[in-house]
């Protein structure tokens, strides 16, 4: 028996000539797989492969992941510390300083400060710098300032002071844009005292010659100079505290500011120092 697919079971004409059927529909070939379907899978369930490939959740899954992580990462992450960490720093500044005087009330002046430091850990470091201060006062008599423009001053007291200093400094954490620290250490002080005490004299009273009844102008005292009863150069060893923070505004730049008490052995002879300033880095 024929089969059904041979050519010779196809009917024939009255001629007896067979006429061939079409061959049969060829299946298509399998379409060439996408690359990027791959990185970018439809959304919609895919049977998993049998090579154990990941489920097609996956990439989906890891990107939103990635994003919350990314979301997340200002908040988690420690605050950001002086960047780079630079190793030595330069600082400058000026401000007032507090004298105190076994006798005299000195009051303040102006102040000048310099300062190079070198970090040995994120915590600590080593400073020594130099500061400036000065008064200039007058008194009378008694040892009283004068603050009365018209008062007669009896001496004028002018002392500087200048304090070498080396300290350790204690950095609470050194991190932007805001950071404190505390410091104390030692060094010694010079201070240059001068005194110059004023010479005055009274011209006479005159009276007009034509009229008798006149009164006498009252006396007054005019300065003719200036007499040095005290000129002397100190040094003393001096112990200190201080405390200060800064605020960055670049990686290398910040500014300070900064409390300081120095005293010798003498506590009479004391000198506080406020003072703002800039700090550069390197």
């Amino acid at each position: 028996m024929t089969p059904p697919d041979d050519p010779r079971s196809a009917p024939s004409d009255g001629r007896h000539r067979r006429v061939r059927r079409p061959d049969p529909v060829r299946p298509a070939l399998p379409r060439r797989p996408d690359p990027s379907a791959a990185a970018f899978p439809p959304a919609g369930p895919r049977r998993p492969s049998r090579r154990g490939s990941l489920p097609a959740a996956f990439p989906a899954a890891f990107l939103t992941a990635l994003l919350a992580v990314g979301a997340l990462a200002p908040v988690t992450a420690p605050p950001a510390e002086a960047q780079p960490r630079h190793r030595f720093r330069l600082s400058t500044g000026v401000g007032l300083q507090f004298f105190a005087h076994p006798d005299l009330r000195l009051g303040r002046g102006a102040s000048l400060a310099g300062a190079a430091a070198i970090r040995a850990s994120d915590n600590f470091s080593f400073e020594t710098g130099l500061f400036f201060g000065r008064s200039n006062q007058r008194y009378t008599a008694t040892d009283e300032p004068v603050q009365d423009v018209l008062a007669d001053p009896a001496y004028q007291f002018r002392m500087n002071r200048y304090h070498l200093d080396g300290s350790f400094v204690f950095h609470l954490g050194r991190r932007q844009p805001f950071h404190a620290w505390i410091l104390a250490g030692g060094g010694v002080v010079r201070r240059d005292s001068l005194r110059e005490d004023f010479d005055f004299t009274t011209p006479a009273a005159r009276r007009d010659g034509l009229l008798r009844t006149q009164p006498a102008r009252p006396r007054i005292r005019v300065p003719v100079g200036t007499t040095v009863s005290l000129d002397e150069t100190v040094y003393q060893a001096t112990a200190h505290l201080g405390v200060g923070f800064e605020v960055y505004i670049f990686d290398y730049l910040s500014a300070r500011a900064e409390y300081r008490l120095w005293s010798p052995r003498d506590f009479s002879h004391r000198t506080q120092q406020a003072i703002i300033g800039v700090n550069f880095y390197r």
